[in-house]
């Protein structure tokens, strides 16, 4: 006889798991890791609200107990046992053994999809991976996005000079590979697991280096101003001493002024939560870490502090 459970996940309470960042390290690593004591105490049934755009991740990984409904029927489950598991989307709330564990489970299940998405390099010199930025989706745009006044993809973060980036890395190593990481997780879990080396912008690409070697190196170029959209700090100063108590207020003037919305920060405490937040993934997940900082959210980047960095780890 079946016994069904309903499951939520506790998360950071400004996201949801449209983003890939706060679906892997929020939803699915966690599931994965309470998966075998869910199945211990008899549940068969696994009833999941859908995740919208990454439902297809799900249906990748096809754990038999899991059944996605919608936000709706999810939320009307009421004759059902109910567990609320923990996520670890936030630095403070990254958790090494539920990443350990859904990486090793994920190269296992999926070995066959991975062998097939076997990315081919030319030598066996340092393999670095460079990851572009992809175009906002179409449903980061459309009504079933939940924020689709927010900027996504190329259109949050960008390097201006990129092509520039590229073609520089690859005259001084032509072992790189170029790679936009929106595909399957098959895929995203082959790419990482085979390069040495990961130049990325901050972004939720990034997040899939819980998939990489221990002792990989990440290169991230951080922007000075990712948790601001520019000049959101000088109108914060001047709208309110406060600005927490006037979100709104400052998200109807930060659109009329700019157009739109990209990330949100209100001083430190932002700040620190973004600089940490790949830093402290990298540092639990055993690799390497390094920083190149961005002007901007879409400034040119340091080229020559890209290659004398790749150049002390090759």
């Amino acid at each position: 006889m079946s016994k069904s459970v309903k499951l939520t996940f506790k998360i950071n309470p400004y996201a949801n798991f449209q983003n890939y960042a706060h679906f892997l390290f929020g939803l699915l690593c966690p599931l994965i890791y309470e998966r075998d004591r869910l199945l211990q105490q008899g549940y068969t049934e696994f009833y999941i609200s859908s995740c919208d755009i990454h439902d297809k991740l799900l249906k990748e990984v096809n754990l038999p107990e899991v059944k996605i409904v919608s936000r709706e029927e999810h939320k009307n489950i009421k004759n059902m046992d109910h567990i609320e598991i923990q996520g670890c989307d936030d630095p403070w709330n990254h958790n090494e053994q539920v990443f350990h564990t859904a990486r090793d489970f994920l190269l296992s299940w999926l070995s066959d999809e991975i062998k097939k998405e076997k990315v081919n390099f030319q030598d066996n010199s340092k393999k670095i991976l460079i990851i572009q930025r992809a175009p906002p989706d179409p449903f980061y745009l459309s009504n079933q996005a939940d924020h689709p006044d927010l900027s996504s993809g190329t259109d949050r973060r960008s390097i201006k000079n990129f092509n520039q980036l590229v073609d520089t890395v690859k005259a001084h190593h032509s072992n790189t590979c170029v790679s936009i990481t929106n595909k399957s997780l098959a895929y995203q879990i082959s790419l990482f697991q085979t390069v040495d080396i990961v130049v990325g912008q901050f972004g939720a690409d990034l997040c899939n280096m819980i998939w990489c070697k221990d002792d990989t190196s990440i290169i991230e170029i951080y922007p000075k101003n990712t948790h601001l959209i520019p000049g959101y700090r000088e109108l914060i100063q001047q709208t309110h001493e406060n600005p927490r108590q006037e979100l709104k207020k400052l998200d109807l003037i930060a659109w009329k002024k700019y157009g739109k919305l990209t990330d949100h920060g209100f001083g430190p405490d932002s700040e620190d939560w973004f600089r940490s937040y790949y830093k402290n993934l990298a540092e639990i997940s055993n690799l390497r870490f390094f920083r190149i900082e961005q002007e901007t959210n879409h400034s040119d980047v340091d080229i020559n502090q890209i290659v004398e960095q790749l150049g002390k780890l090759i």
